[in-house]
């Protein structure tokens, strides 16, 4: 037997955790940036075969999380790429673990109201489709990209990420790619 009180799937007579369920419903828009971990490199310069990543997790221009993930090519551990991925990954998700933290914070500073309860409007899911990036929007990331952009890689970073990137992620690109 169910114990009512418990019962969150109850449509006739909603559970009040529906309305916090109902909070966290939505698009969320976070972008990662996985770099060399440059300083984790130096500081331990003495193991060799060291691999390290940071991963910063961005909300827009905040920094919502940090995270490093690391692994050392050896005798042991010979895989290459299993390696790499194994640091990467873990990379990713030490900053997706620390990022919790901060976005509950984020939301408290952000939506609090006088009555101290949390209200976050948010964009409810219509269906699965998304809007892709326009050509208008492609040809001027290409252009801003050509001029402001210097780093080959990065270069082509961008030129094989348009074609999946939404109208949105594409706005946020021009702005960025603009303030260069």
């Amino acid at each position: 037997m169910i114990d009512k009180s418990l019962d969150t799937q109850n449509t006739r007579h909603p559970h009040p955790a529906q309305e916090e369920i109902q909070k966290c419903i939505g698009i969320y828009n976070f972008t990662a940036v996985v770099e060399k971990d440059v300083a984790t490199l130096q500081k331990f310069r003495h193991i060799p075969g060291l691999i390290s990543f940071i991963c910063t997790i961005r909300k827009g221009d905040l920094i919502v999380g940090e995270g490093r993930g690391t692994a050392v090519l050896s005798r042991i551990n010979r895989y290459i790429e299993r390696t790499v991925r194994f640091a990467f990954n873990a990379s990713l998700l030490d900053a997706t673990a620390k990022s919790l933290k901060m976005l509950d914070a984020l939301q408290l500073d952000v939506n609090n109201q006088s009555n101290g309860t949390t209200v976050v409007k948010q964009e409810p899911v219509v269906n699965n489709t998304k809007l892709y990036i326009t050509p208008k929007q492609k040809g001027y990331i290409l252009e801003l990209v050509k001029t402001r952009v210097k780093d080959i890689e990065e270069r082509n970073r961008w030129q094989n990420t348009l074609d999946k990137m939404t109208r949105d992620e594409a706005s946020l690109a021009i702005q960025s790619l603009s303030s260069k």
